[in-house]
Order: structure tokens, then C-alpha cells, then sequence
């Protein structure tokens, strides 16, 4: 799979990774077996933060139960990314947390679009407010779904009258 994956038992010491994490890191297995997972710097989620509250090793040690968080870090050329961990207790029989189960992947694409998609939103809400003639939009069925002032003059309705509706009910 895509994500990385990472296995420390209760010490925080790397029992295995996956062969995502190995090559997005540039990494050998050899290299990561038994080092402490704080002393991986990984390309996806970035430096390890133990400090920080919201570890997810503290998060699901304290817990016993599944975590997840999206971290946002700046890459070597200081641009943003961004890392969707999920992280889930490993339990012996007896139900005693005996390390954790870590995957992390790369949301930093979808972020972005998210991001744009947001800000053009609020530019065709802004052009629908502000445009002098009357404006809207309308589901395929002719119901209206947004429309601006010039458009509720027009009526003589309140956006709320006419939001929902079609121009047979209004």
C-alpha cells in the first residue's frame, strides 16, 4: 500500500515499517530496526514532534484506543504539507498495550484543492452578491439554490422566500 507504516512496541523502538516508508525515506530496513521512532525524520508527516500533545504514540499508549490527526508541517523548501496519521494500540492476549501500529499518508494534494476550492467559492459568492443585474443559480429541476439582492428586488421577496422554490411556486 501507498501509506507509510510503521510498528514500535511500548518504548517507542521501531519493531517494522513498511516498503512505502523504506522507499519515501530512502531508507534500509536495517537503518530504522530498533531506533526510536523520534529519530525518524519521515518525508510524509516530517520531523517526529514527541514533545507535543498530540503524539499519537502518547495518544494511544494513554488511551488504548485507535487516534487520528492530520499534522501540518513545512517541507525543506518551506512549503506547507500536510499528513493524515492513524495510529492503533497492538494488545497482547491479556488486552495490554504493547506498542502501536502507525499509517501515515499524504494528504497535501487534496488539502491544497480543498483550499482552492474554498477560495473560489467565496469569489463566486462575492460576484453573486455584488452584480448589479439579478443573479442565481438553479438545481436541474429549476429550484433556486443562491441568489443575489438584485434578484430578490426583482420579486419583491426575501432570499429566504425564494431559496428552495420554483418559479411556479414563487
Amino acid at each position: 500500500i501507498p501509506d507509510e507504516i510503521v510498528v514500535v512496541d511500548n518504548n517507542m523502538e521501531v519493531q517494522d515499517v513498511n516498503a512505502s516508508f523504506l522507499r519515501n525515506n530512502n531508507l534500509k530496513l536495517s537503518e530504522v530496526m530498533g531506533r526510536h521512532c523520534y529519530e525518524l525524520d519521515q518525508a510524509v508527516r516530517g520531523e517526529c514532534q514527541t514533545a507535543v500533545e498530540d503524539c499519537p504514540f502518547f495518544s494511544v499508549m494513554k488511551t488504548k484506543a485507535p487516534s487520528s490527526m492530520v499534522r501540518k508541517f513545512f517541507d525543506d523548501n518551506g512549503k506547507p504539507r500536510y499528513a493524515a496519521i492513524v495510529s492503533a494500540p497492538l494488545l497482547d492476549r491479556q488486552g495490554a498495550v504493547i506498542g502501536m501500529i502507525e499509517s501515515t499518508r499524504d494528504i497535501s494534494h487534496r488539502i491544497t484543492l480543498e483550499e482552492e476550492l474554498k477560495a473560489t467559492e467565496v469569489k463566486l459568492q462575492q460576484f453573486i452578491e455584488m452584480a448589479p443585474a439579478a443573479t442565481y443559480i438553479k438545481s436541474r429541476q429549476g429550484m433556486y439554490l443562491e441568489i443575489n439582492p438584485a434578484a430578490c428586488r426583482m420579486y419583491g421577496l426575501e432570499k429566504s422566500e425564494l431559496l428552495g422554490r420554483t418559479d411556479l411556486e414563487v
